[in-house]
């Protein structure tokens, strides 16, 4: 496309007018976005807001799985369950529609070089289960029956009863979705 205007263009316009008329198509893409889509400030603001989400939650995902494998290693000690619930939690989205989760609650004591600790991790990360689930965990770890509790040696407070990382397989997924959307809307905006 060698078409040039005859109307005098000034500034930016002029330099993109004059550049995409030898330019590739993706070139000429952009120059056109440019000159009259979206400023390229919101396309960058976008841009940045989606890596900032996407590297905070694959962050977060990350350091999750890292502390689940590194408790595999850790020192079992001996525990008793104290006490356990289920939570029961409602959210609403932004439809009105409801739905529900629950989240089994537990309460363990354990011992390490005699000195007594409490702890309520069952896993690392977040448990969101069915009410069926959730009392499946609750029976695992019955009030007073003893339980193994693996702890950091360098800060015996740090405990576990799994060495699973829950919740994080949501947030891996979110993540990829979330590159491929923004990777989609680079190649619209950018060409």
């Amino acid at each position: 496309m060698n078409a040039r205007s005859i109307v005098p263009a000034t500034g930016l316009g002029a330099l993109l007018t004059v550049a995409s008329a030898a330019a590739t198509p993706a070139q000429a893409q952009v120059a056109a976005a440019l000159t009259s889509g979206l400023p390229i400030w919101i396309i960058s603001v976008i841009g940045a807001v989606f890596a900032g989400v996407i590297g905070i939650m694959g962050t977060i995902a990350l350091k999750t799985l890292r502390a689940a494998r590194a408790s595999r290693g850790w020192p079992v000690a001996a525990g008793t369950v104290l006490s356990g619930d289920i939570q029961e939690v409602e959210e609403r989205d932004r439809d009105g529609d409801t739905s529900v989760y629950y989240v089994p609650r537990l309460r363990y004591a354990y011992e390490v070089a005699g000195r007594s600790f409490e702890s309520e991790r069952i896993r690392f990360g977040n448990i969101r289960e069915s009410q069926k689930g959730a009392r499946k965990i609750l029976e695992r770890y019955a009030v007073g029956l003893p339980v193994e509790v693996r702890y950091d040696p360098a800060d015996p407070s740090q405990a576990t009863l799994e060495t699973k990382a829950g919740g994080v397989g949501l947030m891996l997924f979110v993540v990829v979705v979330l590159t491929l959307l923004f990777a989609y809307m680079a190649s619209v905006f950018l060409g």
